[in-house]
């Protein structure tokens, strides 16, 4: 996991994993209610110190984490350890759909599974919902109140549809742009615009939908 992490960031951060004896445990080490951490396999938490994260951790939480396969394990690891990658280069402004999506790409990296199998959940809840008008708002990624299996979905395909579109190396200076400033600055910065990149990733979904409509 943490050579994926540096193949695609260029570099990576140590981190210690933390892996309580029990879920209680890991809710109390979180400071987080247990109903936040039914669906969630490990969490990056740290200090931060003018908004950059330098002793961060990641918490296992165990009842999640036994469920998952040796694959889905090294996925969780990878995505937490981009989080403690870019919150140690103060990303903590990014948008969630950016920092969510950019762990994830990161974690699915070289995983030979179908995209529409990825994002199967996301692909439901368009199905029932329609394609999304604008990108996940932060209230999304909430472990309380959103739904994460399709907020990750979905802003892992927008930042798959920017790598492909604009290169993988421009995901990564997009990223590091939106945690300075505007998301629309960042896009400015590879060459596009947020217009242009909704309507890609808003067709990317619709193909995904597609009867064979696999990547």
């Amino acid at each position: 996991a943490a050579h994926r992490v540096a193949a695609v960031l260029g570099s990576r951060r140590p981190a210690v994993v933390v892996a309580p004896a029990t879920d209680e445990m890991a809710g109390q080490l979180l400071g987080r209610d247990l109903s936040g951490l039914a669906h969630v396999a490990a969490v990056t938490d740290g200090p931060l110190v003018d908004g950059r994260a330098g002793a961060d951790r990641v918490v296992v939480v165990p009842t999640a984490w036994a469920s998952l396969s040796a694959t889905g394990r090294e996925v969780v690891l990878a995505h937490e350890l981009t989080h403690v990658t870019t919150r140690a280069e103060g990303a903590q402004a990014m948008p969630l759909w950016v920092s969510e999506g950019l762990a994830e790409y990161v974690a699915y990296r070289d995983v030979r599974l179908p995209e529409q199998t990825i994002v199967g959940s996301a692909l439901e809840r368009v199905r029932r919902a329609g394609v999304p008008t604008g990108w996940p708002d932060d209230a999304q990624f909430d472990p309380d109140t959103g739904d994460l299996s399709v907020a990750y979905g979905l802003a892992l395909l927008a930042c798959r549809e920017i790598a492909d579109r604009h290169g993988r190396a421009a995901l990564i200076r997009f990223s590091r742009a939106a945690a300075r400033g505007s998301v629309e600055d960042a896009f400015r910065l590879i060459g596009t615009d947020g217009a242009a990149e909704r309507r890609a990733w808003q067709l990317r979904i619709r193909a995904l939908l597609a009867p064979g409509g696999q990547r």
